[in-house]
């Protein structure tokens, strides 16, 4: 399994977050969807793709899957997928679609024995510096579909093998570059979406609730304590694409990237990129740091976004 990703000598590594394309029964979006994720690639020229879930929605979802990621393994570049909550809803399950999914061309997926044995896809991959040095390590989670207790319901959660799991491989690139940085990309947003949200500066977005787990397993602390993260960018609300920062981590949407699925009409479809800095002469104690916007499907790239300061203050500091 070839883990690496070379940012090469420029000094930055860039990665176009795709999701919620939703292909599905109707032909006429589905070539939408297509051809818009053909141009936002052919715009921005990304180092690496992610499509964080939901490509499909239907009963031909194996079928599907193929149609919904083709522009991407078309691209030459290389790229990888996380589950979404809908996959795999209405026919197969995600066993068919991953061996799928890994066989198509440039893809980088792969799942982790360690991770857990009731999600699939939990991986991750190396992005290094000219000098061959680990400069950030990009997490990819499945965040499941509906939590199984009836008396919770709502949405699954991060479980505690995949929190153990990250905190395991972290400790393990920490000991040989302690400045490394972490990315995180899942499907579902974490609790703490709408903590940030009530209580710290926000850039973006937010037109619907955030659709997040009842139960709070203690992974958004895991990454604080650990101090590697510096995202967590998800998708599932369609028409979301805030971010902000909570206790030093950056917590955000990225921007639906299809035509199926609900939306809103004036809520133009996109991809969310990330510019992460990869300096060759970066000293092993320095924060490796990154920089995020939009681009929309007509053209424009939203690099100052609406800023919106927290309905509650924090007293405690």
């Amino acid at each position: 399994m070839n883990l690496r990703l070379q940012a090469g000598n420029k000094g930055s590594f860039t990665v176009m977050q795709l999701t919620d394309s939703h292909t599905g029964e109707d032909a006429g979006k589905n070539a939408r969807t297509a051809e818009l994720i053909e141009q936002l690639i052919a715009w921005e020229k990304p180092d690496f793709i992610v499509h964080t879930g939901d490509a499909v929605w239907g009963e031909r979802s194996e079928e599907q899957i193929r149609e919904a990621l083709l522009p991407l393994s078309e691209s030459g570049i290389p790229w990888t997928y996380v589950f979404g909550n809908h996959d795999a809803e209405a026919a197969h399950n995600k066993d068919r679609l991953f061996e799928c999914i890994r066989k198509m061309p440039n893809c980088r997926m792969w799942h982790d024995e360690g991770s857990g044995s009731d999600r699939l896809g939990n991986h991750y991959l190396e992005v290094c510096n000219g000098a061959g040095q680990v400069m950030w390590v990009l997490f990819f989670l499945d965040s499941g579909e509906m939590y199984p207790d009836p008396r919770v319901g709502g949405y699954a959660v991060i479980g505690r093998e995949q929190i153990d799991w990250y905190r395991r491989v972290s400790a393990r690139y920490a000991s040989e570059n302690p400045g490394y940085a972490a990315m995180l990309f899942q499907h579902i947003a974490l609790p703490e979406f709408r903590e940030m949200w009530e209580m710290e500066t926000t850039y973006g977005m937010k037109r619907e609730e955030v659709c997040c787990p009842r139960i709070n397993t203690g992974f958004f602390s895991a990454l604080v304590e650990d101090g590697h993260a510096r995202g967590v960018f998800v998708g599932h609300d369609h028409t979301n694409d805030f971010w902000g920062t909570r206790f030093g981590v950056a917590l955000g949407y990225g921007r639906q990237s299809g035509y199926g699925g609900y939306s809103a009409d004036d809520f133009l479809k996109g991809c969310r990129m990330f510019r992460l800095s990869c300096d060759e002469g970066q000293k092993k104690a320095a924060v490796p740091s990154f920089e995020t916007y939009l681009r929309l499907e007509d053209g424009r790239q939203i690099t100052s976004p609406w800023k919106r300061e927290p309905e509650y203050v924090r007293h405690d500091l």
